[in-house]
């Protein structure tokens, strides 16, 4: 193979692989559009779910006292 022909398919392997990779990109941008979606969404539900957990502790075992927390004391069970 002459030069020219080497240096024109090594021109067109450069142009291939930008190509790939700004595909690769759009694709990878777009999963992030929707996995920063599901997160939003996943941070709403953990917040309501939250919030329901303490009102149902409240009703079950009175007001609890968040500074009285101590996660290294044992509770009996």
């Amino acid at each position: 193979m002459s030069r020219l022909q080497l240096s024109a398919l090594l021109a067109g392997l450069t142009l291939a692989v930008g190509l790939v990779t700004a595909i690769v990109q759009s694709h990878n941008r777009d999963l992030g559009m929707r996995l920063a979606d599901m997160r939003d969404e996943t941070s709403l539900i953990e917040a309501v779910n939250g919030a329901s957990t303490a009102r149902i502790l409240a009703l079950d075992h009175g007001p609890l006292d968040p500074d009285d927390f101590d996660p290294k004391k044992k509770v009996s069970r």
